[in-house]
């Protein structure tokens, strides 16, 4: 079972296929999540990253994921990058919190081999 491997500021939670369905608790000089392949459908828990407040890059790609509660990325609000490639999502997360953009520092958003139709919500990223 592999879990998290850890090395100076990257995580690596991947490949654990529905065996780790939350973000354990990770040393904080961690800036670097790598959360692919875990067979997560939806991310509905406003605490899912409450281990990992301080991450700039965050990796979720190839997770079945259809559904993200918004809410729970307000607690990972300095992501630089963000990685949600291979995933099952229909639209964007609501980018919004009351008019303000929650990730006011992203640079990078990848979201390729998703059901996207619309870039709807993404203006707020520019």
């Amino acid at each position: 079972m592999h879990l998290c491997t850890c090395t100076d500021t990257v995580a690596d939670c991947s490949r654990n296929h529905g065996t780790l369905l939350f973000v354990p608790k990770l040393p904080t000089a961690i800036t670097f999540l790598n959360f692919s392949y875990n067979d997560v459908q939806a991310i509905t828990n406003d605490n899912f990253f409450l281990n990992v407040t301080s991450i700039t890059g965050l990796e979720l790609s190839f997770n079945k994921l259809a559904n993200i509660n918004t809410q729970a990325f307000g607690l990972v609000s300095g992501l630089t990058a963000l990685y949600l490639h291979g995933n099952k999502l229909q639209k964007f997360p609501d980018t919004c919190n009351g008019g303000v953009s929650i990730f006011p520092r992203l640079q990078v958003l990848e979201l390729s081999q998703n059901n996207i139709q619309s870039p709807s919500g993404l203006d707020v990223l520019t």
